[in-house]
Protein backbone atom coordinates (compact mmCIF):
# COMPACT_ATOMS: atom_id res chain seq x y z
CA UNK A 1 0.00 0.00 0.00
CA UNK A 2 1.36 3.38 -0.96
CA UNK A 3 1.85 6.17 1.51
CA UNK A 4 -0.78 8.23 -0.28
CA UNK A 5 -3.37 5.44 -0.08
CA UNK A 6 -2.59 4.87 3.62
CA UNK A 7 -3.02 8.59 4.29
CA UNK A 8 -6.37 8.64 2.47
CA UNK A 9 -7.55 5.56 4.41
CA UNK A 10 -6.57 7.16 7.72
CA UNK A 11 -8.30 10.41 6.74
CA UNK A 12 -11.46 8.54 5.72
CA UNK A 13 -11.48 6.52 8.94
CA UNK A 14 -11.04 9.64 11.08
CA UNK A 15 -13.94 11.35 9.26
CA UNK A 16 -16.16 8.30 9.81
CA UNK A 17 -15.26 8.11 13.49
CA UNK A 18 -15.79 11.84 13.97
CA UNK A 19 -19.18 11.61 12.30
CA UNK A 20 -20.30 8.94 14.76
CA UNK A 21 -20.47 11.49 17.57
CA UNK A 22 -23.13 13.37 15.60
CA UNK A 23 -25.54 10.43 15.18
CA UNK A 24 -29.02 10.68 16.63
CA UNK A 25 -29.31 9.72 20.27
CA UNK A 26 -32.42 9.32 22.34
CA UNK A 27 -33.23 11.42 25.37
CA UNK A 28 -34.29 8.67 27.76
CA UNK A 29 -35.89 11.07 30.25
CA UNK A 30 -38.39 12.52 27.79
CA UNK A 31 -38.47 9.66 25.23
CA UNK A 32 -37.90 12.21 22.50
CA UNK A 33 -35.34 11.84 19.74
CA UNK A 34 -32.51 14.33 20.11
CA UNK A 35 -31.14 15.50 16.78
CA UNK A 36 -27.37 15.85 16.54
CA UNK A 37 -26.97 15.45 12.80
CA UNK A 38 -24.06 17.48 11.44
CA UNK A 39 -26.29 18.95 8.71
CA UNK A 40 -28.57 20.59 11.25
CA UNK A 41 -27.88 24.31 11.06
CA UNK A 42 -28.99 25.72 14.36
CA UNK A 43 -28.16 29.28 13.31
CA UNK A 44 -31.26 29.59 11.10
CA UNK A 45 -33.13 31.68 13.69
CA UNK A 46 -30.24 33.92 14.70
CA UNK A 47 -30.85 37.62 14.16
CA UNK A 48 -27.57 38.99 15.53
CA UNK A 49 -24.48 39.46 13.42
CA UNK A 50 -22.51 38.78 16.61
CA UNK A 51 -23.51 35.09 16.49
CA UNK A 52 -20.53 32.87 17.37
CA UNK A 53 -18.98 31.41 14.21
CA UNK A 54 -19.28 27.88 15.61
CA UNK A 55 -22.80 28.36 17.02
CA UNK A 56 -24.30 25.20 15.46
CA UNK A 57 -21.45 23.03 16.71
CA UNK A 58 -21.73 24.48 20.22
CA UNK A 59 -25.50 23.91 20.27
CA UNK A 60 -25.01 20.28 19.19
CA UNK A 61 -22.35 19.73 21.82
CA UNK A 62 -24.25 21.39 24.71
CA UNK A 63 -27.59 19.75 23.88
CA UNK A 64 -25.97 16.34 23.58
CA UNK A 65 -24.08 16.76 26.85
CA UNK A 66 -27.15 17.91 28.79
CA UNK A 67 -29.81 15.71 27.16
CA UNK A 68 -32.07 18.27 25.54
CA UNK A 69 -32.87 18.73 21.89
CA UNK A 70 -30.65 21.11 19.97
CA UNK A 71 -33.80 22.61 18.53
CA UNK A 72 -35.18 23.48 21.98
CA UNK A 73 -31.86 25.01 23.00
CA UNK A 74 -31.50 26.99 19.77
CA UNK A 75 -35.11 28.24 19.94
CA UNK A 76 -34.48 29.47 23.48
CA UNK A 77 -31.39 31.38 22.38
CA UNK A 78 -33.12 32.88 19.32
CA UNK A 79 -35.73 34.46 21.56
CA UNK A 80 -33.50 35.39 24.47
CA UNK A 81 -30.58 37.03 22.68
CA UNK A 82 -30.94 36.68 18.93
CA UNK A 83 -27.67 34.68 19.27
CA UNK A 84 -25.68 37.66 20.58
CA UNK A 85 -23.36 36.39 23.34
CA UNK A 86 -22.60 39.93 24.56
CA UNK A 87 -26.15 41.03 25.35
CA UNK A 88 -27.24 41.96 28.89
CA UNK A 89 -30.96 42.13 29.70
CA UNK A 90 -32.70 44.74 31.83
CA UNK A 91 -32.58 42.46 34.90
CA UNK A 92 -28.91 41.59 34.35
CA UNK A 93 -29.74 38.53 32.24
CA UNK A 94 -26.49 37.42 30.64
CA UNK A 95 -25.37 36.08 27.29
CA UNK A 96 -26.95 33.79 24.72
CA UNK A 97 -29.53 32.18 26.98
CA UNK A 98 -30.10 35.35 29.02
CA UNK A 99 -29.36 33.52 32.27
CA UNK A 100 -30.37 35.52 35.34
CA UNK A 101 -27.32 35.51 37.65
CA UNK A 102 -29.27 36.26 40.84
CA UNK A 103 -31.32 33.10 40.20
CA UNK A 104 -28.79 30.70 38.68
CA UNK A 105 -25.19 31.78 39.31
CA UNK A 106 -24.61 29.98 42.63
CA UNK A 107 -26.16 26.77 41.30
CA UNK A 108 -24.15 26.90 38.08
CA UNK A 109 -20.92 27.47 40.02
CA UNK A 110 -21.76 24.67 42.47
CA UNK A 111 -22.33 22.27 39.56
CA UNK A 112 -19.11 23.27 37.78
CA UNK A 113 -20.73 24.88 34.75
CA UNK A 114 -19.20 28.34 35.32
CA UNK A 115 -16.64 29.86 37.69
CA UNK A 116 -17.70 33.51 37.66
CA UNK A 117 -20.55 35.68 36.43
CA UNK A 118 -18.35 36.78 33.53
CA UNK A 119 -18.34 33.18 32.24
CA UNK A 120 -22.00 33.65 31.31
CA UNK A 121 -20.78 35.73 28.35
CA UNK A 122 -18.64 32.87 27.03
CA UNK A 123 -20.70 31.23 24.25
CA UNK A 124 -19.84 27.64 25.20
CA UNK A 125 -20.34 28.13 28.94
CA UNK A 126 -23.63 29.94 28.40
CA UNK A 127 -25.02 27.38 25.94
CA UNK A 128 -23.96 24.50 28.18
CA UNK A 129 -25.52 26.24 31.20
CA UNK A 130 -28.72 27.05 29.30
CA UNK A 131 -28.99 23.42 28.16
CA UNK A 132 -28.35 22.27 31.76
CA UNK A 133 -31.15 24.53 33.04
CA UNK A 134 -33.56 23.33 30.33
CA UNK A 135 -32.65 19.73 31.13
CA UNK A 136 -33.31 20.18 34.87
CA UNK A 137 -36.67 21.77 34.11
CA UNK A 138 -37.53 19.07 31.57
CA UNK A 139 -36.73 16.36 34.13
CA UNK A 140 -39.38 17.84 36.45
CA UNK A 141 -42.09 18.23 33.81
CA UNK A 142 -44.33 15.20 33.25
CA UNK A 143 -43.97 13.99 29.67
CA UNK A 144 -41.43 16.75 28.91
CA UNK A 145 -44.15 19.13 27.67
CA UNK A 146 -42.38 21.82 25.65
CA UNK A 147 -44.82 24.60 26.63
CA UNK A 148 -44.28 23.94 30.35
CA UNK A 149 -40.50 23.73 29.94
CA UNK A 150 -40.40 27.09 28.14
CA UNK A 151 -42.75 28.61 30.71
CA UNK A 152 -40.61 27.51 33.64
CA UNK A 153 -37.44 28.67 31.89
CA UNK A 154 -38.97 32.16 31.80
CA UNK A 155 -40.42 32.13 35.31
CA UNK A 156 -44.06 32.02 36.37
CA UNK A 157 -47.31 33.86 35.83
CA UNK A 158 -49.09 35.30 32.82
CA UNK A 159 -45.95 36.75 31.20
CA UNK A 160 -44.24 33.36 31.39
CA UNK A 161 -47.31 31.66 29.90
CA UNK A 162 -47.34 34.15 27.03
CA UNK A 163 -43.60 33.65 26.53
CA UNK A 164 -44.09 29.86 26.41
CA UNK A 165 -46.92 30.07 23.87
CA UNK A 166 -44.79 32.30 21.66
CA UNK A 167 -41.79 29.97 22.06
CA UNK A 168 -43.80 26.92 20.97
CA UNK A 169 -45.09 28.85 17.93
CA UNK A 170 -41.53 29.98 17.10
CA UNK A 171 -40.24 26.42 17.52
CA UNK A 172 -42.80 25.05 15.05
CA UNK A 173 -42.28 27.97 12.65
CA UNK A 174 -38.54 27.29 12.48
CA UNK A 175 -38.46 23.49 12.79
CA UNK A 176 -41.92 22.40 11.60
CA UNK A 177 -44.08 19.89 13.46
CA UNK A 178 -41.78 17.59 15.32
Amino acid sequence: MTLRRMTLNILFLSLVLTGLSFLDVTNAQANQPVSHKPDTLYNVGCTSKKRPVDFSRLVRKASHRQGVTGRMLATTVYRESGCDPTVTGQDGDAGLGQIVPRVWLKTLIKNGLVRTQGDLYDPWMNLNSTAWILSRIQDRVPSGDMHTVFKRYNGAGKRASKYAREQVVAYHRVWGDM
